[in-house]
């Protein structure tokens, strides 16, 4: 055997080598990419969870969100807490329906997501805070909700 086969076949060896290895690399990129999206659904949810927590409490938000159930006049410090809280939520839902549009939330984690927001839709408080408020969140989920809200009337 002479060098310029032996260099032929170190120059096939090497190519597959580089082949193996950028298989390797994508199902790397695949999975990383895949765990990174699941960390963005799974942090949404924990966002949700304190806020449930949050207005689950007996005082404080918790308080002002059970008198605005009932219709009951707040007080400046109750409008106070409730106006954070509705940002809280609906940056949920604003960072849920974006991870929903780049094909990371499945259907099951937005559902459960909108299954709480007509509750939120019928309250007085929230008719009178999103006319204020929308504009604090992108233009695509004002349409969203604005279209959510016609279609729950």
């Amino acid at each position: 055997m002479d060098w310029n086969a032996i260099g032929a076949i170190g120059e096939v060896c090497g190519a597959i080598a580089v082949v193996i290895t950028l298989i390797y690399l994508s199902r790397q990129l695949r999975e990383n990419t895949k765990s990174i999206k699941l960390q963005s659904v799974e942090s949404t949810f924990k966002e949700w969870n304190e806020c449930l927590k949050d207005i689950q409490n007996t005082d404080g938000v918790g308080l002002a969100y059970a008198k605005a159930l009932k219709g009951e006049p707040l007080s400046e410090l109750e409008e106070h807490q409730l106006t954070y809280m509705f940002r809280r939520i609906f940056n949920a839902y604003a960072k849920m329906r974006y991870l929903e549009s780049i094909g990371v939330s499945d259907p099951f984690n937005s559902e459960s997501l909108e299954i709480a927001l007509p509750h939120l839709l019928k309250m007085e408080f929230f008719c009178q805070w999103w006319p204020v408020q929308r504009s604090r969140y992108a233009v695509v989920f004002q349409q969203y909700l604005d279209e959510f809200i016609e279609r729950n009337s």
